[in-house]
């Protein structure tokens, strides 16, 4: 079991050309801490276009984003060990589900 903490957020900031910049805003729009287990396990965030979701596992664990998610071995990402990974969410309503890989 590894736990597992999920956030949403947004990235606002910009370059003085305007573009935009790959860093989260440092408040965070909405934030779940789990345990992952064996079985896949869903979080209760639900994401909106133009936010960004980060993963932060404490052991490896698999990540499954979708409407209906369901985390599974060798499918979606796998994120290491004391590894945060960052995605941009593709649609609104869009869910994430994790389950250990061990």
């Amino acid at each position: 079991m590894a736990t597992v903490h999920i956030t949403l957020g947004t990235v606002t900031a910009r370059a003085g050309n305007d573009a935009p910049l790959s860093i989260f805003d440092s408040a965070e729009q909405s934030a779940q801490t789990m345990d992952s287990t064996g079985a896949s396990a869903p979080s209760t965030l639900i994401g909106a276009k133009g936010q960004v979701w980060s993963v932060t596992a404490l052991d490896a664990i698999w990540v499954k984003f979708g409407e209906n998610p369901s985390a599974a071995s060798n499918t979606g990402h796998l994120v290491g060990p004391g590894q945060t990974r960052s995605w941009k969410v593709m649609k609104d309503g869009e869910k994430v589900a994790i389950k250990a890989a061990s």
